[in-house]
């Protein structure tokens, strides 16, 4: 796991492959104080207004540089993070989340679609929410981008499928990734229809997922 190597005072131990990588070492008290932290955490917004100009590679290094610092189930870190900054191949995305949100819409509207909501546990208040969210993604009198709000940039962690354990190493290393892009300028927003349509094919095929690897 590391531990070793960060809290060694003497710099005495050397783990082979992460020779190149720079662990500071364990301080006490840690480089950023409460007070700024729970600022950082408070402050942070989800952005739904992107400037054009492209996020800088190292800035993207950096932000999975974070992500792949998160915890990770037995440190078995199975989490991958896939960049996209092509505008044609981050439109595909968008066509192919669209199409599955025209699906959804069609089949929300169904008569039984409320029970069948109920019966697989969700709650009843939380089906308005949805359709009109629909509505309002798919509105012929939209202007722009109501999905991705043109961010020039998309992130997307994947885990092996049917790891359960994964999922949740996914989700802290997109927190990590989430709070450090605060840090140097970069803002960012959790997508919940382009995370749900994942698991289409249209979607996986625009996103050039692996096969066995899910969102």
């Amino acid at each position: 796991c590391g531990a070793c190597y960060a809290v060694c005072p003497e710099a005495a131990i050397t783990v082979l492959g992460l020779e190149d990588v720079p662990t500071p070492p364990v301080s006490d008290p840690p480089p950023v104080g409460p007070d700024a932290m729970m600022t950082l955490l408070a402050q942070r917004r989800s952005r739904r207004a992107y400037s054009a100009e492209p996020v800088s590679r190292d800035h993207l290094e950096a932000i999975i540089r974070a992500a792949s610092l998160g915890p990770s189930s037995q440190n078995r870190r199975p989490v991958s993070a896939h960049v996209y900054q092509d505008p044609e191949a981050i439109s595909r995305i968008r066509q192919a989340t669209l199409a599955y949100c025209r699906q959804l819409q069609t089949l929300s509207r169904l008569p039984g679609f409320a029970l069948l909501w109920r019966l697989t546990g969700r709650p009843p208040d939380q089906l308005p929410l949805l359709r009109g969210n629909l509505r309002h993604l798919l509105s012929p009198d939209n202007e722009g981008d109501p999905l991705l709000y043109n961010a020039p940039a998309l992130l997307a962690f994947t885990v092996p499928r049917g790891e359960a354990e994964a999922v949740g190493d996914a989700w802290i290393a997109a927190q990590n990734a989430v709070i450090y892009a605060e840090t140097i300028g970069v803002g960012t927003c959790y997508n919940g229809f382009v995370a749900a349509a994942a698991g289409t094919q249209g979607v996986r095929r625009a996103l050039g997922l692996p096969r066995g690897e899910n969102v």
